[in-house]
């Protein structure tokens, strides 16, 4: 989008053509000794960047109890659940070199993304599965849903260029998700039926990775 930044030395010439600068936009190589580096004045640039992606993101969530008394064992309530999203991003990276070799990165991604989920939920207990009261139903809900994601990221970091070819880079990212089930999302205030947990998904989870 904007910026050059021809390689000098065994990297390729500065002698006319690309070397020599785009657009009058070069200048002098071997700056300070440096002939791996890149041409002094092309210390900045930024890519445009644009596709789809793919994310699965799967979570879960157990609550126990152990108890005694009149008589002893346990009752687990489990969730699990799966977001798989698949949408359009675009975004940008931009970068600015320090001396011959090294550089620091800027880099962002934002995204609208269609998002399959499926859901389980079921009740364990030391005598075996937990039954709804009123109906006798095992509680063993599963439920699926497709609804509208967003997908946000930012990532900051510094490279080193190793070779002609070959850049080593390192750094910190952080995504924001919103529009994604998770487990601990998904049990209602009160369940009536087995019939509403095999239609209950709740997508209006958020969180932020990094």
């Amino acid at each position: 989008l904007c910026g050059c930044a021809p390689m000098c030395g065994p990297c390729g010439g500065c002698d006319g053509g690309m070397g020599g600068g785009m657009g009058g936009m070069g200048g002098a190589c071997d700056v300070g000794g440096c002939n791996t580096g890149y041409c002094a004045p092309n210390r900045y640039n930024i890519t445009g960047v644009c596709g789809v992606r793919y994310l699965e993101l799967d979570d879960y969530f157990m609550y126990g109890v152990d108890y005694n008394g009149g008589s002893t064992g346990y009752l687990n309530y489990n969730s699990d659940v799966e977001n798989k999203l698949v949408g359009f991003q675009f975004g940008s990276n931009a970068m600015y070199r320090i001396g011959c070799k090294w550089g620091v990165h800027l880099n962002s991604l934002v995204g609208l993304y269609g998002n399959d989920i499926d859901t389980h939920q079921y009740f364990v207990s030391s005598t075996g599965m937990v039954r709804y009261a009123s109906s006798g139903d095992v509680f063993d809900a599963n439920a699926s849903k497709t609804d509208v994601a967003m997908l946000g990221e930012l990532r900051l970091g510094a490279s080193y260029q190793a070779t002609c070819h070959c850049r080593i880079y390192g750094g910190w990212r952080a995504m924001g998700l919103t529009g994604v089930a998770l487990a601990t999302n998904q049990n209602p205030n009160q369940w009536l039926t087995a019939s509403q947990g095999s239609s209950y998904v709740n997508s209006s989870g958020s969180m932020i990775l990094h």
